[in-house]
């Protein structure tokens, strides 16, 4: 059975639930992610993930750790999206 474990995901103020997996991908769509964060996917084990970063037009941080591969598939596609839509809007000259 798969694992996911969401350590933070959204500002949260002490003791608030953090935002789901939807909300994350929600916002991966419409902001861009922080340079600074450099790669916010990394494999810790063979199966496992953790995503972490935070975005540059508004405060949504994130880290999440999971093995679950209908989370892991969507999150690795719209963090590349976001990356290359960043670079895009960097060389893009007017």
């Amino acid at each position: 059975m798969p694992t996911t474990t969401i350590t933070s995901n959204g500002s949260k103020w002490a003791g608030e639930a953090p935002d789901t997996i939807e909300t994350l991908m929600e916002v991966l769509q419409r902001n861009t992610l922080q340079r600074w964060t450099g790669n916010p996917v990394r494999k810790i084990a063979p199966d496992t993930v953790r995503f972490f970063g935070n975005f540059h037009e508004v405060s949504h941080v994130f880290n999440v750790t999971t093995d679950d591969p209908a989370i892991i598939a969507p999150l690795v596609r719209l963090i590349r999206e976001n990356r290359a839509r960043r670079f895009e809007r960097k060389t893009d000259v007017r």
